[in-house]
């Protein structure tokens, strides 16, 4: 990570330190020279902290520094800051312990010391972050063909293997949690969706991203088509232990199964670059993906206005103006909806995001659309929203799957659907 980067953090957080009393916000520690074991410091210290100040910094780390700091709370990059400040103190310590002084410890840190201290937040964990695997259990993902890239990998359940993990030892890749040893509640995955991140929070948004990917697979009609069957969730990291939590599925309990073969590997690679883009028009469209995974097992009437937010983290400013979007979603996914159509749905996002309708059923251009068109501008809303995100995101290179009885349906219905 750029020394000039952990000089300003280091100039920004010693601003914010004080040994008077601020606005409540402190800390209290025990100090002692580097190289010495904690359990031998016996020398105390207390830190008080501007709130705008410390703040500030972190706002500077978490928007300048690595990219996972951004999928991370403010409140924990100022931890992790203030934890700094108490990790080096010894460095600071001939300059500021024991005094009592106006103005920040900026005032009395020498320069030679702010350098010392650059160059160790530098090569930290903030700045220079280790990557760890997160694996998290599938149930409805069936992987035909597994997939590995830097930021995520997608395996069959059998086939995790201890190099993805990084154990040599007790793994038991067919089971949640899949831990040779385990002796609790077991469950049976059917795929593993891993994420190689520095922090369990970031891991997740890369989670949801690739989630939201393979929820623009399923046929329109089928995506929302949810079963009762057994479902489970849950994560497991592998950070030198081995750190296990069951929770929420990770996906909702479809119906049909959906597989991931190999034809799948050309937009997988593609995802993989995006992830860890850090261009500003790449994470908007990383967004776009963790909302339309946020919308898929929703409710319709839920699921309408975080649609919208998808196609507006796609298209950014532009989807403040109905015109402009219009004309984007017209060069993004060609003809099938004409523009008269499009700026009545646009209506509709107006009055459910802008507070004119809580309900979309209760706005009346959902009935003059539906009079109009004889659809359902949730179910339009949906398609638009995928296509949009396929053509913008994926460049063109991933479709929606078949109808699993599209044949079946052909031959009964005279049409595929």
């Amino acid at each position: 990570m750029s020394s000039t980067l952990a000089v300003e953090i280091v100039n920004l957080v010693l601003q914010a330190a004080f040994s008077r009393r601020k606005d409540g916000c402190h800390a209290k520690f025990l100090f002692g020279p580097p190289g010495v074991p904690r359990a031998l410091f016996n020398v105390g210290a207390e830190v008080f902290y501007s709130r705008a100040g410390l703040a500030k910094a972190a706002l500077v780390a978490r928007q300048t520094g690595p990219l996972y700091l951004r999928s991370l709370p403010l409140s924990e990059v100022e931890r992790q800051l203030t934890d700094f400040v108490s990790d080096t103190y010894w460095a600071m310590a001939p300059h500021v312990f024991g005094q009592v002084f106006e103005g920040s410890y900026a005032d009395h840190v020498p320069d030679t010391v702010r350098d010392e201290l650059a160059l160790i937040l530098a090569s930290s964990p903030l700045l220079s972050p280790t990557d760890f695997p997160t694996i998290y259990p599938l149930v409805p993902i069936v992987v035909k063909a597994d997939f590995e890239a830097p930021p995520f990998f997608l395996t069959s359940a059998d086939t995790l293997s201890s190099r993805l993990v990084g154990i040599e030892h007790g793994l038991a890749p067919a089971q949640f949690p899949p831990i040779a040893s385990w002796e609790g509640r077991i469950e049976r995955p059917a795929s593993w969706l891993g994420v190689r991140s520095p922090a369990q929070s970031s891991a997740k948004r890369v989670r949801n991203a690739v989630l939201g990917a393979l929820a623009l697979l399923p046929h329109p009609l089928e995506r929302h088509m949810f079963s009762g069957r057994n479902m489970f969730g849950g994560s497991a990291s592998f950070r030198g232990s081995v750190s296990v939590s069951f929770g929420r599925p990770c996906t909702p309990a479809m119906s049909e199964n959906l597989s991931i073969e190999a034809g799948d590997a050309q937009w997988l690679e593609l995802l993989a670059l995006k992830l860890v883009d850090s261009n500003v028009l790449v994470r908007r469209q990383m967004r776009a993906l963790e909302y339309f995974y946020r919308a898929w097992p929703l409710p319709e009437v839920e699921r309408f206005p975080v649609l919208f937010m998808a196609l507006d983290a796609v298209f950014g400013d532009a989807s403040q103006h109905t015109q402009a979007v219009v004309d984007a979603i017209s060069s993004s996914i060609g003809v099938g909806y004409d523009v008269k159509r499009l700026k009545l749905l646009m209506k509709l996002r107006a009055a459910v995001i802008h507070g004119g309708a809580p309900d979309v059923y209760d706005s009346s251009n959902y009935a003059k659309y539906f009079g109009d068109y004889g659809k359902d501008p949730i179910g339009d809303l949906e398609r638009i929203a995928a296509r949009c995100i396929q053509a913008v995101v994926f460049e063109g290179k991933q479709a929606s799957r078949r109808h699993t009885y599209a044949d079946l349906l052909k031959e009964r219905l005279g049409y595929e659907p």
